[in-house]
């Protein structure tokens, strides 16, 4: 019995062998801290979870919530090993240099952050999509805009508070130069929000008549109230065709009232970082605003 032992023996030992190599390597990846806003679940809960489930081959992972006002207590109470990368979500940005500061060797990412050998700060580009949208919208004017009793014409609607650092005025400029190409003739205006709702209001409503309009939609925090005004801009009860173009920093509710979405998809931006990462790039990157066609409520 003894000799039949011996040869179970090995395997077992091998096998514990194999388990605790596999352990120690595991123990020995590099860690990759993902720093999560607890207003984020709340403003975007999709969102929230893929940063949540953010993950780069060869590392670990851990997942935080970030408590601004407590950062110091927060940062001393993380167990070793420092992390190879931090992941900020999109509110944390003012928080790089304390996160910095607690992490001098790891490469952090986020947008709205510093770009230099050790961090990675992404930038939304609405280029592409928004010239694409002024191509469509472009195609629909042609379609639905003859023989109505007003003239077709294209209107951009832009916040008046939008900062440049919104790209609100790239998108309106890709918007227009879309458009243009496909329909050089069409009558266009560029119309700036006013800050005060009711004045935003009296304006939105004004864009009704006859006609067919394609509207480009940028209107920054007060989004979501500006497409629905202008979904309902008809006065006297006459409305002509409508196509809207909506873009927002935050993904829309169901049944915004738009014809096309220009939105900054957070899967994009992980699937940029992840591959910058991969590939050992550091510095500014360009993530593309995605086009998409909302869901129907019915």
């Amino acid at each position: 019995m003894d000799g039949n032992r011996g040869p179970r023996s090995v395997r077992c030992r091998i096998s514990l062998l194999l388990a605790l190599s596999g352990l120690l390597a595991s123990c020995s990846r590099p860690v990759g801290l993902v720093l999560i806003d607890p207003a984020l679940p709340v403003l975007d809960p999709e969102g929230a979870k893929a940063f949540s489930s953010f993950r780069v081959p060869g590392t670990r992972r851990a997942v935080r919530d970030y408590p601004v006002s407590e950062s110091a207590a927060f940062f001393g109470g993380l167990s070793a090993p420092p992390p190879s990368f931090v992941l900020l979500t999109p509110l944390l940005a003012p928080e790089y240099p304390a996160v910095r500061d607690a992490f001098p060797e790891a490469v952090i990412l986020g947008t709205g952050i510093p770009a230099g050998e050790r961090s990675l700060s992404a930038s939304w580009d609405p280029v592409p999509a928004a010239r694409e949208a002024g191509v469509r919208a472009a195609a629909f004017l042609r379609n639905r805009g003859e023989g109505l009793s007003e003239p077709p014409e294209a209107v951009i609607l832009v916040s008046g508070a939008a900062g440049g650092g919104t790209g609100s005025g790239m998108a309106a400029e890709a918007f227009r130069e879309g458009l243009l190409s496909a329909r050089p003739d069409t009558p266009l205006r560029i119309l700036e929000l006013p800050g005060q709702a009711g004045e935003a209001d009296v304006l939105i409503r004004g864009l009704g008549g006859p006609g067919a309009k394609a509207a480009f939609l940028d209107p920054g925090t007060g989004g979501f109230r500006a497409a629905r005004l202008l979904a309902e801009s008809t006065p006297e009860g006459v409305r002509g065709p409508r196509f809207t173009v909506f873009r927002s920093a935050l993904p829309p509710p169901p049944g915004t009232p738009a014809d096309l979405l220009l939105l900054r998809e957070t899967r994009d931006l992980l699937r940029a970082f992840r591959a910058a990462l991969k590939e050992g790039r550091t510095g500014a990157i360009d993530v593309p605003e995605a086009l998409r066609i909302p869901d129907r409520v019915p």
